[in-house]
């Protein structure tokens, strides 16, 4: 099922955990288990927190970075816990592998890090020890670490359903560039969750309409203005802080959408050039210096 070797031929190999991004997220019922089920417009920013694998003598995670502060590098962090899901599943112990991440990401902020981090370590994982795996493993893997991981696994515009397992690429979307904004607030997504108040088996709200007659910037963002993010409100009632991010969003130039992200906090904005983007950056920085805020091209 599978070939490993203590002896890889890359001495390391570096991974990027891109930022993911909810376009639209629509949540459209809940499962006899209690899972929320979703429908989303799932994106990734060009910037994200860097991992690097490489051989070692013990299997350890270090962490440093502007957001690397306080986080566990203990066994419950998910970056290990790839490691031993993936041994796991190819019923062999993968070797010592000494992870280092440089965290870019703010922590708890809707933007997939933790799930990024974890899909950039299965991904490396793969890589550094040359596994022969199938896609349908590592995508079980995926699940069995956070219903958002299997869709960073593929690190590329898609279409998510289910709790996160159902994952479809989509090839038509139209080239963007985005800002994101966090200004340093701490959302819980479960609290976010059952403010729904959706029973277990309820159906809920409406899925995404049909893109794939879509082709330019205009039709998608057309497209986006009617779509929804169903936490954003219950976010909004807990935070006045997402109301304030938003509205920097919305004061900026050249900006032809807005929205908050995933269960938040982070809110981003669209515009048509990374020079818009960077503007409006640059604008938010200068007034609000404590938040964070980055421009990237959607990849």
């Amino acid at each position: 099922m599978s070939k490993s070797t203590t002896s890889p031929s890359l001495d390391s190999v570096s991974e990027k955990a891109c930022a993911k991004i909810n376009f639209a997220l629509h949540v459209t019922g809940r499962r006899n288990d209690g899972y929320h089920l979703l429908d989303s417009l799932v994106v990734f920013a060009d910037y994200g927190d860097d991992l690097c694998l490489s051989p070692a003598t013990k299997t350890s995670l270090a962490i440093s970075g502007p957001f690397g502060a306080g986080l566990e590098t203990e066994n419950d962090n998910l970056i290990l816990r790839a490691h031993r899901v993936l041994s796991d599943a190819l019923k062999t112990q993968l070797p010592p592998t000494r992870f280092n991440l440089v965290k870019n990401l703010p922590v708890s902020s809707g933007i997939g890090g933790g799930s990024a981090d974890a899909a950039a370590a299965l991904r490396g994982l793969i890589k550094l020890w040359q596994l022969d795996v199938t896609e349908s493993l590592v995508a079980e893997c995926a699940l069995k670490l956070g219903a958002d991981v299997p869709v960073c696994l593929k690190n590329t515009t898609c279409q998510m359903q289910g709790i996160g397992e159902t994952i479809s690429p989509i090839n038509n979307f139209a080239p963007l560039y985005i800002i994101l904004v966090n200004s340093g607030v701490t959302i819980s997504t479960p609290s976010i969750f059952s403010q729904l108040n959706l029973e277990v088996g309820q159906a809920a709200f409406s899925k995404l309409s049909p893109f794939e007659h879509l082709d330019s910037q205009t039709q998608w963002i057309n497209w986006l203005k009617a779509t929804r993010n169903d936490l954003q409100e219950a976010a909004q009632q807990q935070s006045d802080e997402i109301v304030c991010t938003l509205a920097a969003i919305q004061g900026s130039d050249d900006l032809l959408f807005s929205r908050m992200s995933g269960s938040g906090a982070t809110c981003f904005g669209l515009y048509a050039h990374l020079d818009q983007a960077q503007k409006a950056c640059a604008a938010i920085k200068r007034d609000h210096p404590q938040w964070w805020a980055v421009a990237a091209p959607v990849l």
